[in-house]
């Protein structure tokens, strides 16, 4: 008996070693999806220090006022750069622990109940399902706190515009003069960029774009439910360019929904008015007969007469 137990003991043994090094080789080769970074890390931290070191704004400070958009110029551009490093090792940290999590723990499970499938003592064989069990369960933890993987790309992609529109206020403010725009007003731009790279940020800012989308789309509920339907002569001919054989023609409703985007009259702007309303409304707006009849005599829009 004592020697079934060594012998089952040892198979456990043999089992946890191959699963820590296929945890080992996971690690070694958690995905990373991006390319080498071709500087040396020594070359990054000293561009910070360059920068973003206690006398980094010494220069700026200590130059002739005649000089000094040119110093700042540098600064602020070297700061940018310092930023933009520490911006692409979060994309890689976000990207290469979550892959490395998942995968480990997957192989774990696979490993685990592969060796307690063969192994021949039940001692060893209960460890081994007990383990995999344990694993599976932490699973279960894990993936609910990396549950933002599968909305990472959205994310990621919202913190890039967020940031792309902070870099364009920085460099439109810097061909302004330095006493219009001075080293310490380039600093608070450069503080909105450093934001602009963060998960909490990402996340208001898709919540308020849905928001936005979601009181839209109600105004537009709003303007068709109070739709009454005009028959003049001009409706009718846009409704039969519009809804051909009864049915929404999408490429006409583009076309509209483009052309009124480009008319002075701020209502129909954006997507708070629907081309339905336009079309067929009969709100008592007087305005809309002239701005229909204008619709029909646009070439652009190809409307038959």
């Amino acid at each position: 008996m004592p020697g079934h137990m060594g012998r089952g003991w040892w198979a456990l043994w043999r089992s946890l070693l191959a699963v820590v090094g296929g945890l080992a080789l996971t690690s070694c080769a958690a995905v990373e999806g991006f390319q080498k970074t071709p500087e040396a890390s020594s070359t990054t931290e000293a561009r910070r220090s360059l920068y973003y070191g206690e006398h980094a704004d010494d220069a700026y400070y200590a130059a002739a006022p005649a000089d000094r958009q040119k110093v700042r110029d540098e600064l602020v551009y070297g700061k940018m750069q310092v930023l933009e490093d520490d911006f692409l090792d979060f994309e890689r940290s976000l990207n290469s622990s979550g892959n490395y999590v998942t995968a480990g723990s997957d192989l774990a499970v696979l490993l685990l109940n592969g060796v307690a499938a063969t192994t021949g003592g039940l001692a060893a064989k209960s460890a081994l399902s007990a383990a995999s069990g344990g694993i599976v369960g932490a699973q279960g933890v894990v993936n609910k706190d990396l549950y933002y993987q599968k909305t990472l790309p959205a994310l990621v992609s919202q913190m890039q515009a967020t940031r792309e529109k902070a870099r364009l206020t920085i460099i439109e403010n810097l061909k302004l003069s330095d006493s219009t725009y001075p080293l310490n007003s380039a600093e608070i731009d450069l503080k909105r960029l450093e934001e602009a790279g963060s998960l909490i940020n990402a996340v208001n800012d898709i919540s308020q774009q849905a928001t936005n989308q979601k009181n839209g789309t109600d105004a537009q509920i709003q303007n068709l439910q109070s739709l009454t339907f005009s028959a003049t002569a001009s409706a009718t001919k846009l409704q039969a360019w519009l809804y051909p054989n009864g049915k929404v023609d999408q490429s006409n409703l583009n076309s509209l929904q483009a052309w009124l985007n480009r008319q002075p009259e701020s209502f129909l702007n954006g997507q708070n008015y629907p081309p339905a309303a336009f079309v067929s409304g009969d709100t008592g707006n007087a305005d809309l007969e002239p701005i229909r009849l204008r619709a029909l005599n646009d070439p652009t829009l190809k409307i038959p007469q």
